[in-house]
């Protein structure tokens, strides 16, 4: 599968298939939203992927996850820093 949109990374574009059929994820924190009611809508988003791709979404909780799920503020985070860092492969 490939993303829809490609990454903008300095002068270059990328993007890159994931091969994975099972994506783990976790979350670093909740939205303004509150827990419950955050994990309502990211199992809602997840279901819309479901519906298109053969995909399955998978929380796992001891770090080995592919997808860091985290809220922040608009303007808050320098995302500089995380594309630098080789570990962010896609922000929304």
């Amino acid at each position: 599968m490939f993303c829809a949109l490609p990454d903008n990374i300095g002068n270059k574009k990328y993007c890159t298939p994931w091969r994975q059929k099972v994506l783990t994820y976790d979350f670093q924190n909740y939205s303004s939203l509150g827990k419950e009611k955050t994990l309502n809508e990211i199992q809602n988003a997840f279901s819309v992927w479901l519906n298109v791709r053969n995909l399955k979404f998978e929380r796992v909780f001891d770090g080995s996850q592919v997808m860091n799920i985290a809220f922040f503020r608009s303007g808050t985070v320098d995302k500089s820093k995380w594309l630098r860092s080789g570990t962010v492969s896609k922000m929304a």
